[in-house]
């Protein structure tokens, strides 16, 4: 299957772990969707959506503690604490405070698309240009695959960096 392939290709990828233990878990195998959220969190650990997923696949499964200690080390590692301020920021018009939230987000999800747009779009707004264009261009090499299927942003990115 494709997963298997993906998974020789990046054998300690987190978010191919993630994408097999949704798999499993919306196929009612809570134990193999367990097996591999744990090598999801293991690999990419401020992935917050694969610690809930797990939370929940424990929930299922009856082990309460378990399902516990995962919530507790979502409360305690403060991933959603950086984006309300971020969002604040970006509400006040706090363009380098929003840029320093966005980045500390930005490393809670570092393969997340739009994250890594907005970062490039705040160097942008405070006057980074190099960094700005630098990201964009980081974007276009690194993802081609998301890119494909997100023209949205391909063609944001275009026109940023066609302003530079």
């Amino acid at each position: 299957t494709l997963y298997r392939h993906s998974l020789r290709e990046h054998p300690q990828s987190g978010i191919i772990y993630d994408l097999i233990g949704k798999y499993y878990w919306r196929n009612g195998n809570n134990e193999a969707a367990e097996a591999a959220l744990r090598k999801a969190v293991r690999y990419f650990p401020q992935n917050v959506v694969s610690w809930g997923l797990l939370a929940e696949v424990y929930l299922n499964t009856g082990h309460v503690e378990r399902m516990n200690e995962v919530l507790k080390k979502i409360d305690s590692a403060n991933f959603f604490k950086t984006r309300s301020k971020l969002l604040v920021a970006l509400s006040e018009g706090k363009s380098a405070n929003a840029l320093h939230y966005a980045s500390q987000d930005l490393a809670h999800h570092p393969l997340d698309l739009r994250r890594q747009f907005m970062v490039a779009q705040l160097h942008e707004i405070t006057g980074n240009r190099r960094e700005a264009k630098a990201r964009y261009l980081s974007i276009l090499l690194n993802y081609p695959f998301w890119i494909k299927s997100d023209q949205e942003i391909k063609k944001a990115i275009e026109n940023h960096l066609k302003a530079l």
